[in-house]
Formats: structure tokens, sequence, C-alpha cells
């Protein structure tokens, strides 16, 4: 039970921002976003317009926000995969508790290192899983919990996207090519 909404910093913009933004609006005695950091200026701020972050708490780099001192309870990151991890660590190493989306990192040094950085930290670190909800998905699992297929040992998910949603989740930045493609199945 909360008694008071949890104070977020939004790192990076765009469609995501929509997304996770519209929560907080939807349920402001929930969570409320009093920071953002977005390279793009028209970003940062139609977001912090949106949600009516004051202009001293709009950040074009996470370094800037960071050099202010903590600020928030928690970020939620949806930055580039090429700035996630480094993101990360820096907010872990600020005493931010961090949701962020997948894949955390592009190497498996760097997730390592985040996986120690929050075991370090007094705070919280997950990833977002956003097909957990998925209406599909959840009917899925709530067939195997009810036992219609017997007992499940495995399973096997095909994700099978449309050229709109491959384009924009899964081809993105540094995920662009056919050399990366394993690396999106690593975090």
């Amino acid at each position: 039970h909360m008694n008071k909404p949890v104070n977020l910093i939004f790192l990076a913009g765009g469609a995501l921002a929509e997304d996770w933004g519209a929560y907080a609006l939807e349920f402001p005695h929930r969570a409320r976003f009093t920071a953002v950091v977005d390279a793009d200026r028209n970003r940062r701020e139609a977001f912090a317009t949106a949600h009516n972050i004051a202009k001293n708490r709009q950040y074009a780099t996470l370094k800037q926000a960071l050099s202010e001192g903590r600020m928030a309870e928690a970020a939620v990151v949806a930055a580039a995969e090429t700035e996630r991890a480094a993101s990360i660590l820096g907010l872990l190493g600020a005493g931010y508790d961090v949701l962020t989306e997948t894949p955390l990192a592009l190497t498996a040094t760097d997730v390592t290192a985040i996986a120690e950085a929050a075991r370090k930290s007094d705070g919280l670190m997950a990833a977002f899983h956003p097909l957990r909800f998925d209406p599909l998905i959840r009917t899925v699992r709530q067939m195997i919990h009810s036992g219609v297929f017997g007992r499940v040992v495995g399973l096997e998910l095909t994700h099978l996207i449309d050229h709109a949603a491959m384009a924009h989740f899964h081809v993105r930045g540094p995920l662009n090519t056919l050399a990366a493609l394993p690396l999106m199945g690593l975090c």
C-alpha cells in the first residue's frame, strides 16, 4: 500500500515516453515524474510539459542530472541500447532504484557489471518485460497453471511480429545488423 507517489526520473523519450508517462498520468497517486533526461530538446520539453516537470529538472544528459544530487526515488530507463548500460550503472551508483527496458546491455561484460552494481546497491533493479502483460501471454500462462496441458516441463515461445514492430523495437540503433541479432537473446 502506497501512501505517496513514487518520484521518478525518466531517461530518454520518444514513443516509450508516452507509454511510461501514461501510467503516471492515469495513476498520479502511485507515480510522478519529477525529472526528465533526453538529448532531444523537443522530446524532453514535450515530456516535461505533459508531466509538469520544472525547467530546472529537465536535462540533456544523465551526467547533468546526476550532478544535481538525488532528486527522486527511482528512474525509468528507456535510453538507446548503446547508452543503457552506462545509464543503469550511473543511476545505481547514485542510489536510485532502476526500472529499465531490455536488453540491459550489449555485452555480457556490461550485464555482469550491472548485476554486480545492483547487488551492491541498497536499491532495486528490475527489467521491464512488456510481453508479460500481453493478453495472449497472460492467457497462455493461465492455461498452463490451470493444468489444461498436463504437467508442462518446458516451453518455447516464438514471438512473431509485424514489420512496424520489428522496425521499432528490434531493429534500431546497434541492433540493426544481422551480426547483432545473437545479442538480443543475451540480455
